[in-house]
């Protein structure tokens, strides 16, 4: 939802505009279930990555794959599968009825704020990622040229800042969002009473 939205909804939150309201609220009903699917291709991406890269690690005994394969499938999928069964919650549908429809856009936002969170858990493995191979380059463990793990490395730091910036933003307009919502919601039980 946006804040122009959250507008349009405010200023049409009448007898005549409720309807409108309520159409354009159920034609935004599938982007939770669009989000979920995605989740849940990014948990099978990561689970065959994952395993891959432990398959590799194992085979030639490389440690930079190894680390890979545990920010994958003890750390970065359990944080996936989270979020995926946040989302899953947050499906259920009130009703066709306005408080309905405003309650469960609520629920839905605020199982999205705390996916968002969650996002900033996959950042930190990131970076502990990375400061775990150049303590591992610098120990002597990792064969690796120093060169390809500073593309590596530097791809997943740039990655991880890029993440917390975008859920930084993404946080800020969801809190918008809620609080919008909730407004909505009390303005509706206030006219209701």
């Amino acid at each position: 939802m946006s804040d122009e939205f959250i507008g349009s909804l405010k200023a049409d939150w009448n007898p005549q505009g409720a309807d409108v309201a309520l159409v354009r609220l159920r034609r935004r009903r599938w982007a939770p279930h669009a989000l979920l699917a995605a989740d849940a291709f990014g948990a099978l991406v990561m689970l065959g990555f994952g395993l891959a890269y432990g398959v590799i690690a194992l085979e030639r005994r490389d440690l930079l794959f190894a680390l890979s394969a545990v920010a994958m499938l003890p750390v970065g999928l359990p944080l996936v599968l989270a979020g995926m069964a946040m989302r899953w919650r947050a499906l259920a549908w009130e009703g066709e009825t306005p408080e309905g429809v405003l309650t469960s856009s609520l629920r839905r936002l605020i199982a999205t704020r705390r996916v968002l969170k969650l996002g900033r858990s996959a950042a930190v493995v990131l970076f502990l990622l990375a400061i775990a191979i150049w303590g591992s380059a610098l120990a002597g463990w990792v064969r690796e040229p120093r060169w390809i793990l500073l593309v590596i490395t530097s791809s997943w730091v740039t990655a991880a800042l890029a993440g917390l910036g975008w859920i930084r933003w993404r946080l800020a307009r969801t809190a918008r969002d809620i609080a919008a919502c909730e407004s909505l919601l009390d303005q509706f039980r206030d006219l209701a009473a």
